[in-house]
C-alpha cells in the first residue's frame, strides 16, 4: 500500500512540476489529424476503434500490431468479432457491387480534419486559464487566397475543417485574447490501394456476421454412407441456427444465415488486404487511405480477375456470374469506359489457353485510352494481390487429402475435374507463370499500374502459408480431428505433407513471377507452421477441435452457442467443423447447389443433389463455408507482413 501511495505522490508531483514549468503564455501551434483516415468506413468511430486499440499496444505488441489488435478486439466482442457492427456501414454498395455508397469515394473533393492548438514545446494540449476562456476563429484559405470556410470555438477545443483535395489549403487561427499563431499549410496524402485475388485475399471463412445457434434444438441431416468402412452413419443432433424455422430451405432459415461485406464473393472485413490498408490509416492519422477490393473466393487469374466467374453464394433471382475483377475496377477508376471490349491480343498471347475461348467469352470493360493510355480518375498507388492457388487446383488438392479412393464424393469430383493430387497440380505451375505474365501486362495496359524496382513497386504479391502442420510445426495433420462434421472426411497425413511441400514450390513460382518489379511477401509462412489446421494448445473451448452434437439428451462436448468464431486460438485455419459453426452455408435449391453456384450442372451432380439433398448440405456447409482458409488471426498475421512491405514502399516515395 505504501508503495502505491508513493507512486501516486510521485506522478502527482511530476504533473505539477510540468504544469508549473509551462510559461504563462506558452507559444501555441496548429496541429491536425484526419477525422477518418480509413475512408472505406462511413463512420469515423469505426476507424477510431482500431486507432485507439493501436495506441494501447505495447512496444512488443507493435512488432505485429494487427495480430495483437485482432486478439484484443476479439476479447472485447466476446469472440463474436468486431466487424458485425461495421460491414453494413461502408462505402461499398452491396446491391450495385460498386463503391458508390459515399459521394466521391474514389476521387474525393475534400477531406475533413480535426484541428487544434497545442503547446509547441511539449506537444501536449496545455492551456492557461486565459487560453481556456479565449475564443478562437479558424479560417481555411484555398490556393487562390480565398477564404472558403470559417469556424469558431473556445481555444481549448478542437474544430472540424474541410480541406480541398488534392490542392490542400492554408489554415489560420486568431485568438480573442491576442497572440500570434503561425498558419499551417495542410495538404492531404490520399493513397489508393486496390485488392485483387482469390479466397485468401477475400477473407473466406470469416463472415462479418457469423451464424448463431440455438441450444434448445438440434437438426438431423439424414445419413451418409462411409465408403472406407462400408457403414452408414446417421447425421443427427447437429447444431441448429437460431430462428423459428422448421425446414432448412425456408425464408426463416435463410434469414439467420451468415452475412458478408460482399456475399457473392464471400469478401470479408477480416481480409488481410483490408486489414493492411486499415493499419496504414490508423498508424498515421495524417494519411488518408482509399481502399477498393474486388477479391473473390474461387478466383483464378483467368476466371476471376480477367474473366467472369460463378458467384460464391447465390440466391434465387441473383446473377450467377461475378464481373471480372479488372472490369469492375475499371468501372470505378476510369473517367469513361468501353463495355464489351475485346481482350487485348497481347494478354491472349501470354495466356495460350485463352485462345480456346470465343471472342464473346472474353469481352471486358476497360478505360477509354486516348494517346494509348488509360484515362483514369487517379492513378493506383498500391495493388495487393493474392492469386495462383486456384490456378493450380487448391480445392482439388484439399479434396485429394481427405477423400478416400472409393468415396462417391471423390468419384464425382474426379469427373468434374475437382479432385487430383500433387503430380497433376505440379503440371500447372508453368500455367501460373504464363498467367502472371498476362496479368502483369493487363494491369499496365488497362489500368496504368506501373512496375518498378524496390520502392517504386506498385504491386505486392502474397504467397500461401503453411496449413497442414500440427502444434509441433513438423507433424502433418492426419485423421479426423476437426473434421467430424462430415464422416467421410479423413485427412491422409502423407498426402497432406506432400501438399505442403508442393505449396512451397508454388510460392517459389509466385516469387519468380513477382520478380524484381513487384514485391513478394511470405514472411508469415513460418509463423503458421505451429498454427496449422489441427494445432491446439489444449486450453479452453476455443481450442477444442470437436463438433458439438446433441446425443443422449445433452450437448457434447459443449453447447453450440458457446462456440466463439473469433476467439483467439492456436489454429489459424478453419477446420470443416469451424466452417459449419461459423458460416453454416446451405443451398436453398438445386438451381444454386454445387460448385460455386454454377449454372452448368452435370447429370450426376443433379442426381446426387436430389438423392442426398439434406446430407449434402453438411458437405457444403463444412467446405464452401471457408474450411482450409485462414481465421481472422491468420489473416491478421498475413496483414502485418503486407503492411510492413507497403509501409516501406510508401515511405520510399
Amino acid at each position: 500500500m505504501k508503495t502505491i501511495t508513493r507512486a501516486v505522490m510521485f506522478v502527482s508531483a511530476l504533473c505539477i512540476s510540468v504544469l508549473l514549468s509551462v510559461p504563462a503564455h506558452a507559444e501555441k501551434v496548429i496541429d491536425w489529424q484526419l477525422e477518418n483516415p480509413f475512408r472505406l468506413f462511413k463512420k469515423p468511430a469505426d476507424t477510431k476503434l482500431h486507432h485507439d486499440i493501436f495506441k494501447q499496444l505495447t512496444a512488443a505488441e507493435r512488432t505485429s500490431p494487427i495480430l495483437a489488435a485482432e486478439r484484443k478486439l476479439a476479447l472485447l466482442s466476446g469472440g463474436r468479432g468486431w466487424a458485425d457492427d461495421v460491414f453494413n456501414h461502408t462505402c461499398y454498395d452491396q446491391d450495385k457491387d460498386r463503391y458508390t455508397a459515399c459521394p466521391d469515394y474514389v476521387l474525393p473533393k475534400s477531406h475533413r480534419i480535426i484541428a487544434y492548438l497545442r503547446d509547441k514545446e511539449s506537444f501536449w494540449d496545455i492551456f492557461t486559464p486565459e487560453d481556456k476562456n479565449a475564443e478562437c476563429s479558424w479560417t481555411v484559405v484555398n490556393r487562390k487566397g480565398k477564404a472558403i470556410s470559417e469556424a469558431a470555438a473556445p481555444c481549448n477545443e478542437r474544430v472540424k475543417l474541410d480541406i480541398p483535395y488534392p490542392a490542400g489549403a492554408r489554415v489560420s487561427v486568431k485568438k480573442s485574447n491576442g497572440g500570434r499563431i503561425k498558419p499551417v499549410r495542410v495538404k492531404i496524402r490520399d493513397v489508393l490501394i486496390v485488392g485483387l485475388g482469390d479466397s485468401f485475399a477475400a477473407g473466406e471463412g470469416n463472415p462479418d456476421h457469423p451464424v448463431t445457434f440455438d441450444d434448445t434444438r438440434s437438426f438431423n441431416y439424414g445419413y451418409v454412407d462411409i465408403a472406407a468402412t462400408g457403414k452408414r452413419e446417421t447425421l443427427d443432433g447437429y447444431p441448429a441456427r437460431e430462428g423459428g424455422w422448421k425446414k432448412i430451405n425456408t425464408a426463416k432459415f435463410k434469414k439467420e444465415r451468415a452475412r458478408w461485406w460482399d456475399r457473392e464473393c464471400h469478401r470479408s472485413l477480416y481480409s488481410h488486404q483490408l486489414r493492411a490498408a486499415l493499419q496504414l490509416a490508423v498508424e498515421n492519422p495524417k494519411r488518408a487511405i482509399t481502399f477498393v477490393s474486388f477479391s473473390c473466393s474461387g478466383s483464378e487469374i483467368t476466371e476471376g480477375i480477367l474473366l467472369s466467374k460463378p458467384v460464391r453464394e447465390c440466391t434465387v433471382g441473383d446473377n450467377f456470374l461475378v464481373k471480372p475483377q479488372l472490369s469492375a475496377l475499371s468501372e470505378e477508376l476510369c473517367k469513361s469506359v468501353v463495355k464489351n471490349a475485346p481482350m487485348p491480343a497481347a494478354v491472349i498471347n501470354r495466356i495460350p489457353e485463352l485462345r480456346h475461348l470465343s471472342e464473346n467469352e472474353m469481352r471486358i470493360t476497360r478505360c477509354l485510352t486516348p494517346n494509348h493510355k488509360p484515362a483514369l480518375k487517379r492513378p493506383v498507388d498500391l495493388v495487393f494481390l493474392s492469386v495462383g492457388g486456384n490456378d493450380v487446383g487448391f480445392v482439388s488438392l484439399v479434396s485429394d487429402t481427405m477423400l478416400s479412393d472409393n468415396s462417391i464424393y471423390r468419384r464425382l469430383g474426379s469427373r468434374l475435374g475437382s479432385v487430383y493430387g500433387v503430380d497433376e497440380a505440379r503440371k500447372r505451375l508453368e500455367l501460373v507463370k504464363g498467367r502472371y505474365d498476362g496479368l502483369r501486362f493487363a494491369l499496365t495496359a488497362l489500368l496504368g499500374v506501373k512496375s518498378g524496382r524496390r520502392s517504386n513497386s506498385h504491386v505486392i504479391v502474397t504467397g500461401y502459408p503453411n496449413m497442414g502442420y500440427d502444434t509441433d510445426g513438423v507433424s502433418a495433420c492426419g485423421g479426423t480431428k476437426g473434421m467430424e462434421v462430415f464422416p467421410p472426411f479423413r485427412l491422409n497425413a502423407e498426402k497432406v505433407a506432400s501438399a505442403e511441400s508442393f505449396t512451397q514450390e508454388l510460392n517459389k513460382q509466385l516469387a519468380k513471377s513477382a520478380g524484381r518489379n513487384w514485391t513478394y511477401v511470405d514472411g508469415y509462412d513460418d509463423d503458421f507452421r505451429t498454427h496449422g489446421l489441427c494445432a491446439t494448445n489444449g486450453n479452453g473451448l476455443a481450442d477444442n477441435l470437436s463438433l458439438p452434437r446433441f446425443l443422449n439428451g445433452k450437448w457434447t462436448p459443449y453447447k453450440p452457442s458457446h462456440y466463439a468464431p473469433y476467439a483467439p486460438r492456436q489454429r489459424w485455419f478453419r477446420t470443416p467443423n469451424d466452417a459449419f459453426l461459423t458460416s453454416n452455408m446451405h443451398a436453398s435449391a438445386i438451381a444454386n447447389f454445387g460448385v460455386n453456384c454454377s449454372r452448368v450442372y452435370t447429370l450426376p451432380m443433379q442426381n446426387l443433389a436430389r438423392r442426398y439433398w439434406t446430407p449434402f448440405q453438411v458437405f457444403m456447409s463444412s467446405t464452401y463455408g471457408g474450411a482450409f482458409h485462414p481465421t481472422a488471426e491468420g489473416q491478421a498475421a498475413m496483414a502485418d507482413r503486407v503492411t510492413a512491405a507497403a509501409r516501406k514502399i510508401l515511405d520510399g516515395r
